[in-house]
């Protein structure tokens, strides 16, 4: 009995020995894994420079802004970062566990600080740490586990993430998902999936979802009595997931005018596993294979299995034909799930390769619904990882321990073959070290004196984030809309859009806030405001406004001024605004159409005082019929025009302005368009578009 206790003692620390080495391992080999990706001068807390892209500094500026700002409640709500149409970090897609914890010790942290070296980090150690705690569960083997966790640590669906959407690499959430469903039973593991739910939540809502959704599945699969679940399983984990929405911010918001675009396009190939090309960082993953053509939304669905795993999963194919384990019936009972996250990721328009298989309407109901995860090609991800599982799994029970050591290994080096030079150029690539490109001295003037950077043309997305997000994150402004987000209240968006252009068009700023002048928007708002004590500078390629700032113009500010005049116009010559925007001033919205924009909208141009007598424009005219066509109202350089006439073209408008022949004193005009429409998109259940639109310029003629 002595003999026996000794023995289970000697195995027991040599157990623990073994995954002490283990764990250390892993850890190294996160460790080269974030210096090979990130590259070492980059690791350090205090290195910001490579964090230079827009989607990078959509994660550090709002953790500025969030780290400096008070306490609140929700705890994530950031109002400094969008100032009028500021969110939560939740809808910014930060990692927002750590914006909290790393608050909490501001007062210790360096001003210049980021956490993301870290963060990549822990993503790779949770990546390998939970495949291993899987296949070892599974497999009661500790080297088949470390080799087949490999597999994950390097898998291109997750380092492909690390690019561009840090939140998103967490996808150690699923692994835990899948560990907890065969670790123990359900009313064991309460506790383990109330925690792991929250996290996620306070992770990343794509990865929740999917976290959510394996459980609820799971929970339907063990629970046989319906009472239960009714009275017990339903209202519990309801309130954990509504309260922790609820703490994340997300109720602070009306989630109907953030529903976007995306649904049906931004989704996942029949061939998404066989694709090396493609990914959010747009890389080719493959040594050996070619890219299979599919269309650019598809790359939300990147799933590439790597040259390796493709074989493996010929293999574990193999096995269920020919040796119909256990596995088979084991794992039946989650194809209904992985069919799901399948159906969702493919979305309604299946595609093979470049061909549209199936292709099919959604209602709008439905449609706005599954809008809430637009870029549904992700899901595709935990098909990704259960399919991996049950092919390593399948091959350790029908190869026996040292064959399938034997056959990882081997998969391992082709699959490292295969991928290894593009793991090995991603850092290089995604995040070289740069230095801000504003050099100007009126840069520490605005720094200085002024608490807001501000830009006259705001929207989700701003243009001007990756030219000044590193001016932002080194200087305390106390707010910016100069933001780029993943989800936006459109009507806050659209209203605050609204109220900056009618300030704008009567000449009154914000006296605390420098403007960052839009190109189209420069020449328009020197004509309104050259008569006013307000600055207008042209610096490191950029047009300014500042309050009060008139004294500091130097001469090359004034001669391009006086450069600044409305674009030429050629008579009877066809103006196409998406390929020419210099002719259109205020009031225009020029992201994927170019629609007037709100109450009133401009444009400008010069004839060389040419004689012309009619502006003609082709176009579509929003919820137009006779009655409404009457909310337009045209002036020239302020005079009213009334001779109007609407023309129907086949999917167009054509509007003809005639113009007053004594209003022809000009070289240089200004057409305002005014639109009384107070009718948007939103309104009439066409779409979540909260914008005043009216008109949809597809050409401009004069004559």
């Amino acid at each position: 009995m002595r003999d026996q206790l000794k023995n289970y003692q000697k195995i027991t620390k040599k157990n623990s020995i073994q995954k002490i080495i283990i764990v250390f391992t892993l850890l190294i080999l996160s460790f080269v894994l974030t210096t090979i990706i990130l590259g070492f001068n980059n690791i350090s807390y205090n290195s910001i420079g490579w964090i230079n892209t827009a989607d990078l500094l959509s994660y550090q500026i709002p953790w500025e802004f969030f780290r400096r700002d008070d306490w609140r409640f929700p705890i994530t709500l950031n109002p400094n970062y969008g100032l009028d149409i500021s969110t939560t970090i939740t809808l910014s897609d930060n990692v927002i566990i750590l914006n909290i914890i790393f608050k909490l010790f501001d007062y210790f942290l360096p001003n210049q600080f980021q956490f993301y070296s870290l963060w990549i980090l822990l993503c790779f150690f949770l990546q390998g740490f939970f495949a291993f705690k899987i296949l070892e569960l599974y497999c009661n083997n500790k080297y088949f586990a470390f080799f087949g966790c490999l597999f994950f640590m390097i898998s291109p669906i997750l380092i492909d993430r690390m690019g561009m959407h840090l939140s998103l690499a967490a996808h150690w959430l699923i692994l835990i998902s899948i560990y907890l469903i065969k670790k123990n039973d359900i009313e064991k593991s309460n506790i383990a999936w109330s925690v792991l739910i929250f996290i996620a939540i306070f992770i990343n809502l794509h990865l929740a979802a999917m976290i959510i959704i394996i459980f609820g599945y799971f929970v339907i699969l063990e629970i046989k009595n319906i009472r239960t679940l009714l009275k017990f399983y339903i209202p519990l984990y309801g309130f954990i997931i509504l309260f922790s929405l609820y703490l994340s911010g997300i109720f602070n918001y009306n989630i109907s005018n953030t529903i976007d675009f995306g649904y049906g396009f931004y989704k996942s190939n029949l061939l998404s596993f066989f694709d090396p090309v493609g990914g959010v960082a747009d890389k080719n993953w493959s040594y050996l294979l070619p890219d299979i053509k599919t269309s650019t939304g598809e790359k939300e669905g990147f799933a590439y299995l790597g040259l390796g795993g493709i074989f493996l999963i010929i293999l574990f194919l193999y096995i269920i034909y020919k040796k119909k384990l256990y596995l088979k019936r084991k794992f039946f009972s989650y194809s209904f799930l992985l069919i799901g996250f399948s159906l969702f990721a493919f979305s309604n328009n299946i595609s093979f390769a470049d061909h549209n298989l199936v292709g099919f309407e959604l209602n709008k109901y439905i449609y706005a619904l599954f809008g809430i995860f637009r870029a549904s090609g992700r899901f595709i991800w935990p098909v990704w990882y259960f399919i991996t599982f049950f092919a390593l799994i399948s091959v350790y029970y029908s190869f026996g321990k040292k064959n399938s050591i034997k056959i990882i290994i081997f998969l391992l080096i082709l699959q490292i073959a295969d991928t290894g030079n593009a793991i090995k150029s991603f850092g290089y690539n995604h995040f070289k070290h740069t230095e801000t490109s504003l050099n100007d001295n009126i840069w520490k003037y605005i720094a200085n004196n002024f608490i807001y950077l501000r830009t006259t043309f705001p929207k989700d997305s701003s243009e001007n984030l990756l030219k000044f997000g590193r001016f932002i994150v080194d200087n305390s402004f106390q707010g910016t809309d100069i933001i780029y987000i993943s989800r936006v209240d459109r009507q806050k968006l659209a209203d605050y859009r609204y109220r900056l252009y009618e300030n704008l068009f009567i000449g009154k700023i914000d006296q605390k806030s420098a403007y960052i002048v839009d190109d189209n928007h420069s020449i328009q708002l020197y004509t309104i405001f050259k008569d006013s004590d307000h600055g207008f500078f042209f610096r490191d390629n950029t047009w300014i406004l500042l309050p009060n700032s008139k004294k500091l113009m130097n001469e090359m500010d004034y001669k391009k001024l006086n450069q600044l005049r409305p674009q030429l116009v050629t008579l009877n010559k066809k103006i196409y605004p998406t390929k020419n925007r210099k002719y259109f001033g205020l009031g225009w919205y020029k992201s994927r159409s170019f629609w007037s924009d709100g109450k009133r909208s401009s444009i400008l141009f010069s004839t060389n005082k040419k004689i012309f007598k009619t502006i003609e424009l082709e176009c579509e005219i929003f919820n137009f019929n006779e009655i409404t066509k009457s909310n337009f109202e045209f002036t020239l350089n302020n005079n009213p025009i009334n001779q109007i006439t609407f023309k129907r073209k086949k999917n167009s408008h054509i509007i003809e302005i005639n113009i007053p022949e004594n209003y022809l004193k000009f070289d240089e005009y200004i057409l305002d368009i005014t639109n009384m429409n107070k009718t948007t998109r939103l309104d009439l259940k066409i779409a979540p578009d909260a914008r005043l639109l009216g008109l949809k310029i597809l050409n401009m003629k004069i004559y």
